[in-house]
């Protein structure tokens, strides 16, 4: 039975423009994809409540005034780190960024792949760079990384966020959005999806408060580190943390 899909018209917006299509065609689109991820691969909370038919990226502080506008800077690298199925990528291109300029990356590409076969139904324009694997963090020269999620969902994530600091410019910014908790010390959720993922080890998924947050970031190198609570989840005790960072050596 094909899922229905509880978005309003205008959250149909930005996947109609960029398909080309209907409302009622990006309604079925968007059942399909969730239909085609629960046949193989996890469904994550965002995509059953159907989240990434609309960027993620753009909803960002700084992006409107600080990052959109040096999208005309041929220079200017970005980075996306959880690309999911390209909605964040496409949005960038749209408003500007080359894609020679931008790499993309997730733990594995079932979630890209899919984006391009079935919810857009085409391919990014040629040179967009696509890595994936666990944790990755595919280049060492870069002016902008933009994450939807990662950050938080791992224990101890002060390692992976160093990779982070490293591969970025000297004043260059990481930026992006993930669940959090109102706990002040974090708090374990769950544990990392396997299904699909052959050889990925089931362990302990990690929520961060703003506390929590704002110290792994501080203890990775960066400066002027924001952290602010977004949204409440009150039903499911969570939150939703906004967060930016800059490497400033």
């Amino acid at each position: 039975m094909t899922a229905a899909v509880p978005l309003e018209s205008h959250d149909l917006a930005f996947l109609m423009a960029t398909a080309g299509i209907s409302e009622h065609e990006a309604r079925a689109r968007l059942a399909a994809t969730l239909e085609a991820v629960a046949a193989s691969h996890h469904v994550y909370r965002c995509i059953e409540r159907f989240s990434f038919a609309l960027p993620r990226v753009s909803t960002h502080p700084l992006y409107a005034t600080a990052i959109q506008p040096r999208f005309a800077d041929p220079a200017f690298r970005v980075l996306e780190l959880g690309c999911c199925f390209g909605t964040d990528a496409r949005k960038m291109l749209a408003d500007g960024l080359r894609p020679e300029c931008l790499t993309v990356s997730d733990l594995h590409g079932a979630y890209w792949q899919m984006g391009a076969h079935t919810l857009f139904q085409s391919s990014p324009p040629p040179g967009v760079t696509a890595v994936f694997g666990d944790l990755a963090v595919p280049v060492s020269d870069t002016d902008l990384v933009t994450t939807a999620g990662l950050a938080g969902q791992f224990d101890a994530a002060t390692d992976f966020l160093a990779q982070v600091h490293r591969c970025l410019r000297s004043g260059g910014r990481l930026i992006g959005t993930c669940v959090g908790t109102l706990a002040e010390t974090g708090s374990e959720w769950g544990i990392t999806p396997t299904k699909g993922m052959e050889g990925r080890r089931a362990v302990p998924r990690w929520l961060h408060s703003k506390q929590t947050l704002t110290a792994a970031l501080e203890n990775a190198g960066f400066a002027h580190v924001v952290v602010d609570v977004a949204g409440n989840r009150a039903s499911e005790g969570n939150v939703r943390l906004v967060f930016s960072a800059t490497r400033a050596d």
